[in-house]
C-alpha cells in the first residue's frame, strides 16, 4: 500500500482545480459543454505550478525593491512626500477590492472544494467525496494569508517609512517567501490567520455545489495516482501522466 502523500498546496480557478505534492502536481478541469472532467498528472518542475506563483511574486517584490532603491539614491528622481498621500491609497485599495472581488464572484466555490478535500485528506488521510463534505471551505493554511501578511507590512511601512522606502517591505516578504523557517512567522500568526479566515468565510471560499467538489476530488485522486495509489475515477473522467 501506498504511503500517504504530504500535500503542499492547491490552485483553483473558475472550472479547474489543481493540488501539489513536493514530487507531483496534478490539475482537473471541468468542461462545461461536455460535462465530463478531464485529469492530467506530471512530476514537478513541468509547467505551471504553485512554485511558479512563488516564483512571480518574488520577480514582482524584486521590481519593487529596484525601483525603490533608485527612488532613494538617485538624486535625480523627484522627492516623494513623506506620507502617502489619497491616491496612493485609494490606487492599491481599489485594485486589491477588484481582484477579490473577481475572486469571489468566479472562484469562491471552486477555492472552497480544494480546501474541503485537502483538509479532509490532512485530517483523515481520505480521499472520498462524503469525507470532503464534513469539511470546512475556510482552511487555516490557505495561500491568502500571505495577502494579509502584506497588508500589514504596509501598514507599518505607511506609518514608520516614508513611501520611497517601499522597498523595504517587498524585500521582507521576498526573504519570507524564499526563506521557508521564516514563514511561519507570518503564515502561522494568529492576527493574519484570524483576517484570512474572515476573508475566506464572506469572499473568497464559499460552499461547493457538486460539479465544483467532484472536480477538486479527481484533482486530488490524480495527485495521488500518480504517486502509486490504485483506485478508479468516476465514471467519464479522463486522465493522463506526463514525465
Amino acid at each position: 500500500m501506498a504511503d500517504k502523500v504530504e500535500i503542499i498546496g492547491g490552485r483553483s480557478l473558475h472550472g479547474n482545480v489543481a493540488i501539489f505534492s513536493d514530487g507531483f502536481g496534478a490539475e482537473a478541469r471541468y468542461h462545461r459543454g461536455g460535462s465530463k472532467i478531464t485529469v492530467s498528472a506530471w512530476k514537478r518542475g513541468r509547467g505551471f505550478s504553485s512554485y511558479g506563483i512563488f516564483i512571480f511574486i518574488g520577480v514582482f517584490f524584486l521590481l519593487d525593491i529596484i525601483r525603490g532603491l533608485f527612488m532613494v539614491f538617485d538624486s535625480t528622481l523627484p522627492r516623494v512626500s513623506t506620507q502617502p498621500g489619497l491616491t496612493y491609497w485609494a490606487t492599491n485599495i481599489g485594485i486589491m477590492m477588484v481582484a477579490i472581488a473577481w475572486i469571489g464572484i468566479r472562484i469562491a466555490k471552486w477555492h472552497g472544494a480544494e480546501h474541503m478535500v485537502i483538509q479532509a485528506y490532512r485530517t483523515e488521510g481520505k480521499s472520498g467525496l462524503e469525507e470532503a463534505r464534513r469539511f470546512s471551505p475556510v482552511a487555516d493554511k490557505c495561500g491568502s494569508r500571505f495577502l494579509f501578511a502584506y497588508l500589514l507590512l504596509m501598514v507599518i511601512r505607511a506609518v514608520l517609512l516614508p513611501p520611497a522606502w517601499e522597498w523595504l517591505t517587498a524585500l521582507i516578504l521576498l526573504i519570507v517567501f524564499f526563506v521557508k523557517p521564516l514563514r511561519p512567522l507570518f503564515t502561522e500568526n494568529p492576527v493574519v490567520i484570524f483576517f484570512s479566515r474572515l476573508l475566506q468565510r464572506h469572499i473568497t471560499a464559499r460552499q461547493p455545489g457538486d460539479v465544483e467538489l467532484l472536480t477538486a476530488h479527481c484533482a486530488l485522486l490524480g495527485l495521488l495516482k500518480a504517486h502509486g495509489h490504485e483506485f478508479q475515477f468516476p465514471d467519464g473522467v479522463e486522465y493522463e501522466f506526463t514525465e
